[in-house]
């Protein structure tokens, strides 16, 4: 049942719109850099093949140029701090 002033949609009529989205790769703690680094440009040299960007568009993902790991790490970092204020702000630390 809809409710009040909401209108009727038909949810298989929405259509999803690309958008860049971070997908990173990662490796676990500890990795030798030059592990990351080896890894970091085979997934570079994968994602700039034609077959595989018409594959990720057809999917809805657009396929972007990867940051330099140090980068993506900084990255990373700096939303663990940002998102961990927000928790703490919401009184929801720790509660997983």
């Amino acid at each position: 049942m809809p409710s009040r002033g909401r209108p009727r949609t038909n949810p298989g009529s929405r259509r999803l719109q690309s958008r860049p989205a971070d997908l990173p790769i990662v490796a676990p703690a500890g990795t030798p850099e030059a592990v990351v680094e080896k890894l970091h440009a085979q997934f570079k040299a994968i994602v700039a093949m034609p077959d595989i960007q018409s594959q990720m568009i057809k999917l809805g993902i657009i396929p972007l140029d990867s940051p330099p790991p140090a980068e993506q790490q900084r990255f990373v970092n700096s939303e663990i701090v940002r998102w961990a204020k927000v928790v703490q702000q919401a009184g929801i630390a720790g509660s997983e």
